[in-house]
């Protein structure tokens, strides 16, 4: 056999050598990609949040609600976000891991701040659900429901929420939109442009439209007079005070005005009054009947007091405007019945003028 020669033997072991190599590789390479693939990522899952150490660098935008202002400002979408920005509890196992908190899959994470001031006004002890949503693309989130005033919560006054929202899509700034509910109507802030789709809830973004009667105080002396020209008794000292008129958009017993309306609301107190009768006589009042409130017309549809009897009596009236009319004259009616059986009826017109800013 020539020593140059290869035995028959030798191909056979470099195939099997080849082989060998190629599985081995194969090995490696699934080993590999598999640590690859096995190398632990921190994933919130669609729906999901989490609080954040800082707020995202963004605009804030105010969306108002009654008794509160909602402020909100919403981050680019992100594929991923680093360890450092996000406040982990302390019992949950990814607070120590230093990775990166990545969006779903085919998602986006979204850093959001929101936070509620009480702004007072009518009814602010009352303790309404404020519900603030994200929204993309159909999918909402919740990110907050707040009840200021419910002693229960313990939250009565400002305090910022700092969240990353983790969302299902392909997301841009234009796809999202927050919405505010209160009271059962919801506002739709768009988070590109800053406009607010406030509905009935516009007039609040609006100076809150008041008219004045010019009787505001007992200084003012406003008298009643008699409801008839021929009746016998007339008032005497027969006083009452109006508060200014205001239009606002919800009240707290009857909510929601509906769309193209206001409520109206003015606060009366009524006085008791004598009477004289043709001859001069005075006759002291025994009752006064509850004051009947009408605007341009239109009776009250809610009423808090002015429930009439012995003495004085106070209380407020809710009327039902157009939002596009201004109101004009306040009327206010009542019987006195005097100490003698006789009862007198007395009422006040009073024009109402726009109250200016300033």
């Amino acid at each position: 056999m020539s020593a140059r020669t290869r035995p028959t033997w030798v191909p056979v072991v470099l195939l099997v050598l080849s082989v060998a190599l190629v599985i081995a590789a194969v090995r490696l390479g699934t080993r590999l990609a598999g640590e690859l693939r096995d190398d632990p990522v921190d994933v919130l899952s669609a729906g999901e949040t989490l609080r954040l150490d800082s707020p995202p660098y963004a605009e804030t935008h105010t969306v108002i609600v009654p008794l509160n202002k909602v402020d909100v400002a919403v981050g680019r979408p992100l594929d991923s976000l680093d360890h450092e920005f996000v406040a982990y509890d302390k019992d949950d196992s990814r607070r120590n891991s230093q990775r990166a908190l990545h969006a779903p899959e085919g998602g986006r994470l979204v850093p959001v701040s929101w936070s509620i001031r009480p702004t007072g006004g009518l009814a602010s002890g009352l303790a309404i659900a404020t519900e603030i949503r994200l929204v993309a693309e159909g999918e909402k989130v919740t990110i907050g429901s707040v009840r200021l005033g419910d002693p229960s919560t313990g939250q009565t006054s400002y305090e910022q929420h700092d969240v990353v929202v983790a969302l299902p899509g392909d997301l841009d700034t234009d796809d999202l939109k927050v919405e505010v509910e209160f009271g059962g109507q919801t506002q739709v802030l768009d988070v590109a442009s800053g406009e607010i789709d406030a509905g009935v809830a516009q007039a609040l973004y609006e100076p809150e439209p008041n008219f004045d009667a010019g009787c505001h105080a007992v200084e003012d002396n406003c008298q009643y007079v008699p409801a008839s020209a021929d009746q016998q008794f007339h008032p005497m000292q027969g006083r009452f005070t109006a508060s200014q008129v205001t239009l606002y958009p919800w009240d707290a017993e009857l909510g929601w005005a509906d769309e193209g309306t206001l409520w109206a609301g003015v606060r009366i107190s009524s006085f008791s009054a004598l009477g004289t009768d043709a001859a001069g006589n005075v006759v002291i009042d025994r009752r006064q009947a509850p004051p009947r409130v009408t605007l341009d017309g239109r009776p009250p549809v809610g009423r808090e007091g002015l429930k009439g009897g012995e003495g004085s009596t106070s209380g407020r009236a809710i009327l039902r405007v157009e939002a596009d009319d201004e109101p004009k004259v306040l009327r206010i009616q009542t019987v006195i019945t005097l100490g003698n059986g006789v009862k007198m009826p007395i009422e006040a017109r009073l024009p109402l003028q726009p109250v200016t800013a300033g």
